[in-house]
């Protein structure tokens, strides 16, 4: 049997934006220098993103813009990530600030929100993601939209409604960039697999999983995250033969 996989590679990425244009470059170049400086700072995370809000918020009371009043509280959520009870209300209160005018935080919100309410309310969820899928359609394939794809594939699973689950697993697979997303990649091979082998289609769920297996084993250099998504993987293609031999 294919394990469940898709919480593995995911939650990482809920704030992490491609490439933007337009009026939405300063919430891009924001989330960027974020991310930076979690990555290279000793700090704990809680310190440096409050030095970020507390930026936000200076030039806001200097220049009175609602620009940096919406940045703030941006970065206020991430500063809450960790505090579900918290952060909640604060996204709900950003995409009322927010009101449509950026694009980027629409869509972040609504993708924050699917998550929240993946478990306790999978309708909701749904109605959140194909909001932010809605959003980002409008713009193309930047920001979040394959992982919206991806997530909206996953609830889709959840619902054991497999060929719709596939459909979108396959745009998120058509949507990442074939040169720094390949571990996503190899994860929608899986997910396709993990479809199949529900649908009783044994053959082609080795197939897709064998496929994500070859991508990543055929990089030069492999990390640790993509090294275990192997193991997984592998796993999962012997307890399919099994189910064969039975």
């Amino acid at each position: 049997m294919i394990k469940y996989l898709l919480y593995f590679l995911f939650f990482s990425l809920l704030f992490i934006s491609c490439n933007s244009s337009g009026k939405d470059d300063y919430f891009d170049g924001l989330q960027k220098k974020i991310n930076k400086s979690l990555s290279t700072s000793h700090e704990k995370r809680s310190i440096v993103i409050k030095k970020f809000y507390n930026e936000e918020l200076r030039k806001y009371n200097e220049n009175n813009k609602e620009l940096y009043l919406i940045s703030s509280k941006y970065v206020n959520v991430l500063y809450h990530t960790e505090k579900r009870n918290e952060q909640i209300p604060l996204v709900y209160e950003l995409l009322k600030l927010n009101n449509e005018k950026y694009s980027y935080v629409s869509i972040a919100c609504n993708y924050n929100l699917a998550t929240q309410f993946e478990i306790s309310s999978p309708d909701w969820s749904m109605r959140h993601i194909n909001e932010a899928i809605k959003l980002n359609e409008k713009i193309g394939n930047k920001y979040y939209l394959p992982h919206l794809y991806h997530f909206k594939g996953r609830l889709l699973y959840n619902k054991e409604d497999y060929p719709n689950a596939m459909l979108f697993f396959t745009k998120a697979l058509n949507s990442y960039n074939e040169r720094r997303e390949l571990v996503y990649i190899a994860s929608m091979h899986n997910n396709l697999g993990m479809c199949y082998d529900k649908m009783g289609k044994l053959d082609q769920a080795i197939k897709e999983t064998n496929k994500g297996i070859q991508i990543l084993t055929q990089k030069k250099k492999i990390n640790n995250e993509q090294r275990v998504f192997i193991y997984f993987m592998k796993g999962s293609i012997k307890g399919i033969a099994k189910c064969k031999i039975i």
